[in-house]
């Protein structure tokens, strides 16, 4: 949870995403509905293609803290939400008290398992399953489908330069000199 947060809700939202190698049509049509009728006023969105997961993601933060809105959602180009989706996620006020909150979303393959890790009394990052409909607090979350608040980048990033650091990243990837 987000015990500094000063804000009552989610404020002016950032949609971004990231489009894969192959996207379906049925996410292009949602993705035109969503920024034409599915975003307010003071909303904003952008999109990052021909990148790789962390790549795109870092690039949407960029975007992200050049504007003036006050929350990145992150929605992956597989998805499949409904026109007011934006509108009714942050609008969930069992999320307002959270400095990132995540939408349910399951691992892809077998056994579907949702993308929520939490530290168990070893130290060691498990699965956290949901059986009911619920919020929960957990340690790490994914990002096909999440609201950041604009202070979890602005804290990580530090005195770095935003042009050069990785908010995320993957170890397979990692940069070599």
């Amino acid at each position: 949870p987000n015990s500094h947060n000063t804000m009552k809700n989610w404020g002016k939202i950032f949609l971004g995403t990231r489009l894969e190698k192959s996207v379906e049509a049925r996410f292009v049509q949602i993705w035109s509905h969503l920024i034409t009728k599915g975003l307010r006023p003071g909303d904003s969105f952008g999109v990052v293609k021909g990148q790789v997961a962390h790549n795109a993601l870092n690039e949407l933060v960029r975007q992200f803290l050049k504007s003036d809105c006050d929350t990145l959602m992150t929605l992956d180009s597989d998805a499949d939400v409904h026109v007011d989706f934006v509108n009714d996620f942050r609008d969930l006020e069992d999320g307002w008290e959270y400095d990132a909150f995540q939408a349910f979303y399951i691992r892809r393959g077998w056994p579907p398992a949702p993308v929520w890790l939490r530290k168990n009394m070893l130290g060691n990052m498990t699965d956290e399953f949901v059986l009911t409909e619920k919020t929960a607090d957990v340690d790490i979350i994914g990002t096909h489908c999440a609201l950041f608040r604009r202070e979890v980048f602005v804290k990580a990033l530090g005195d770095n330069n935003p042009d050069e650091f990785d908010w995320f990243y993957y170890p397979r990837h990692e940069k070599t000199t």
